[in-house]
């Protein structure tokens, strides 16, 4: 018989004196490299882009690093939290899921741009979790192809969703489009 396996939580993340990111998916720690200047400069151009739709409404587009705890709520115990991701970029329409430490419950949006030590990860166990979590709408961007592929949840589930090349059209934002001639560097 295999030992059992410690999840780890919040308190252990907490723990950890280095100057390493990490994140926490379901007990398991992912350490995450630092991003690459193309990988950057995506992450600003839509940064840009999603705040200039959202205006001062009530929704905000947020960075990493920012501790997002998926699946818990302000006050939860730190020995209950197993799950903190550091989404590129994301959106919180709700003030309450701002805490102190971080964010709490699923943001309406979330944004993971590709790098080669994150696809997996993003594409598969991000993919899942955030589905599982209820974010509304999740894009994956790969820089080296030159796509984003958005999810919008529907009935609990993502489904095949949308690849774009041209203009990106956002299913839960109407009116956001993003022509991603504008946020790809050039080659």
């Amino acid at each position: 018989m295999l030992p059992e396996r410690k999840l780890l939580t919040l308190i252990d993340l907490d723990a950890i004196d280095d100057d390493h990111r990490y994140e926490l998916i379901d007990g398991d720690l992912y350490l995450l490299a630092a991003p690459a200047p193309p990988h950057v400069l995506v992450s600003s151009r839509l940064l840009k882009k999603i705040q200039s739709y959202l205006g001062n409404g009530r929704c905000e587009a947020f960075h990493a690093p920012a501790d997002v705890y998926l699946f818990n709520r302000p006050g939860d115990p730190d020995s209950d939290i197993t799950t903190v991701v550091q989404p590129d970029l994301f959106v919180v329409c709700d003030s309450q899921q701002i805490g102190k430490q971080g964010f709490y419950g699923p943001p309406t949006l979330v944004v993971e741009i590709l790098s080669p030590s994150t696809a997996g990860i993003d594409r598969f166990i991000k993919y899942e979790k955030y589905q599982r979590a209820g974010v509304q709408e999740y894009w994956i961007v790969d820089p080296q192809h030159r796509i984003v592929s958005v999810y919008t949840l529907t009935d609990g589930r993502y489904g095949g969703g949308v690849a774009y090349s041209g203009t990106l059209c956002s299913g839960v934002f109407p009116g956001l489009e993003v022509p991603l001639s504008e946020i790809f560097p050039e080659s």
